[in-house]
């Protein structure tokens, strides 16, 4: 063990531990896990500024509370930033890729075992703006703090900074970039390759990651196939991980209030926000039970109907739900419909729904030979071939982005 001095001085020495690894510079345990905050040359350097100062606040603060090298995020001036290309916009942001020069901060080790702090330089990354709403700035800051907040409880999205665009006059988030798309895409063009087992795998990790936005205290409000993106990080489907991404909507639970008005994808959208009530955690689940609906089905809710009031009114009268297809094991459907319950005090909460579809992609994933009822389900499932290739909605009523719901002037008419 290498010798290590303490400084007097210091103001992070009680932040200072050994299994944190110990600083090349000045020689001290580092102040967080790979990262020394008295010598890291970006968190040094305070002197840079973003133009708004609450963005400049909020990334100073963040940096001195990071508790790992690798969740700094960063001031990212625009010329570190090449080959960009805008590749979608939905309702009310605007998404390119990119080419970050200086590139994401990572944490190896070395064949000593200890703590190797460095960077993927020439990292390709994703760049997310605001268009069409009013306070953008806000916004931006909103969605850029609701991200790094429910990262420090678990939801896996990277996020790397802000930068600003001075053609475009806004400001953009610099994320994780999603080489597979949304989920909406990613069914339409994988869903027939896909095994039961891959599809819990997936439904798994889009549930744990809805359960630590909830334990972070927020609800998503916005939650649909399109939020949630696709990223392969090796070359199997069993590498795709989800993320759910554009928590611009979301709100602490103590902020949330109904206000007559919301936003979002109408066939997602829980029949009490309908009818006036404000969003919980339940009204997410609900949109899961859908999503769940969409894994099962490979394609969109109700892509074959027009989406306005009277698809509304036989959500919340006649009680419509988004279908299954046929050989969907009973167990998984009876799981889609208790998140669509609706009465919004029997749906399960997402850890509840997280526990059970990492337990059934445990079931399927063990190589015994030994069956039960549940895996045996799903093994059949995957027997059953479907002849409808799943497509992107083309009916010309449907619409996948979030729109304006006047949920006030709806609840009247009931």
């Amino acid at each position: 063990m290498a010798n290590v001095d303490f400084n007097d001085d210091d103001v992070y020495a009680s932040r200072r531990y050994k299994w944190y690894g110990i600083c090349e510079d000045c020689k001290e345990f580092n102040s967080g896990y790979g990262v020394c905050h008295s010598c890291d040359s970006i968190i040094k350097n305070q002197a840079w500024k973003s133009g708004d100062k609450n963005i400049d606040i909020f990334i100073k603060n963040s940096q001195l509370n990071a508790v790992t090298y690798r969740s700094i995020i960063e001031w990212i001036p625009f010329d570190k930033l090449k080959n960009i290309r805008e590749i979608g916009k939905g309702g009310f942001s605007t998404v390119y890729s990119a080419i970050w020069i200086d590139g994401k901060r990572m944490i190896n080790k070395n064949e000593k075992n200890d703590i190797v702090a460095l960077r993927k330089q020439d990292h390709k990354v994703a760049l997310k703006s605001f268009t069409g709403i009013q306070n953008i700035h806000m916004n931006f800051l909103k969605e850029f703090r609701n991200h790094v907040e429910c990262r420090i409880y678990g939801h896996d999205l990277e996020i790397y900074g802000v930068t600003y665009s001075k053609k475009h006059n806004e400001y953009m988030m610099v994320c994780h970039y999603a080489d597979e798309k949304d989920l909406r895409h990613y069914l339409s063009k994988n869903f027939t390759s896909l095994t039961w087992k891959d599809k819990l795998f997936i439904l798994s990790n889009i549930a744990y990651n809805l359960s630590e936005i909830h334990r972070a205290g927020y609800v998503h409000r916005n939650f649909h196939s399109g939020n949630i993106l696709q990223i392969r990080e090796l070359q199997s489907i069993e590498e795709d991980h989800s993320y759910i991404s554009d928590l611009g909507l979301s709100y602490k639970i103590e902020e949330l209030a109904s206000s007559g008005k919301i936003y979002g994808v109408i066939p997602y959208v829980a029949p009490e926000i309908f009818l006036g009530q404000k969003h919980e955690k339940s009204s997410d689940i609900y949109s899961f039970g859908v999503i769940m609906s969409e894994m099962s089905t490979g394609e969109s809710p109700f892509e074959n109907e027009t989406h306005d009031k009277n698809l509304q009114i036989r959500v919340c009268k006649d009680n419509l739900r988004p279908g299954f297809a046929s050989g969907t094991p009973d167990c998984y459907t009876e799981l889609a419909k208790r998140c669509m319950q609706h009465d919004k005090t029997k749906r399960p909460t997402a850890r509840e729904v997280y526990i059970k579809l990492d337990y059934w992609y445990k079931l399927l994933s063990k190589k015994s030979e030994e069956l039960n009822k549940i895996k045996n389900e799903f093994l059949k499932a995957d027997k059953t071939k479907h002849t409808l290739k799943p497509r992107l909605a083309k009916h010309n009523g449907s619409r996948y982005t979030s729109q304006l719901i006047e949920t006030l002037k709806f609840s009247k008419c009931l």
